[in-house]
């Protein structure tokens, strides 16, 4: 039988060996430790740059950003819990044999999620911030 290669792993692989030899110059020599960062810093920079342009369209800002956030939030969990269920020895056997790429998901999971969570609690400010100002135009003196 032969090991399953987790999803996107040719191109993952390409993309991760391609930046821990631009960045640190030693591929191969510290992956556990590379993995996780190099995938963070990827998934924040990609998350950032899409808030950045959506922030120039009003209905992409307003609708599509929160159904892509739960997404991000939610998605990569329930992806990892569904193959669990559909496949447990499948998922255990890539956990165990590609614990690199396990290590990169992981870092690059978690940076989504705090990329998400600033921009929430960023929109949230805004909105507080205009509900303020409207509150001290519209009241009357």
């Amino acid at each position: 039988m032969s090991t399953p290669s987790p999803p996107l792993y040719e191109l993952v692989d390409t993309a991760f060996s391609a930046a821990d030899q631009a960045l640190f110059g030693l591929p191969g020599k510290y992956p556990m430790a590379a993995a996780p960062i190099l995938g963070a810093v990827g998934t924040f920079a990609v998350a950032k740059g899409v808030y950045s342009l959506a922030k120039n369209n009003d209905f992409i800002y307003n609708k599509v950003l929160p159904v892509f956030e739960k997404v991000c939030k939610y998605g990569p969990i329930m992806a990892f819990l569904a193959y669990g269920v559909i496949d447990p020895e499948g998922a255990k056997t890539i956990f165990q044999n590609h614990p690199v790429y396990t290590a990169g998901m992981l870092g690059s999971y978690a940076a989504g999620v705090v990329a998400v969570n600033q921009e929430e609690k960023k929109r949230e400010n805004e909105k507080a911030r205009i509900d303020s100002l409207e509150g001290r135009i519209c009241e009357p003196e």
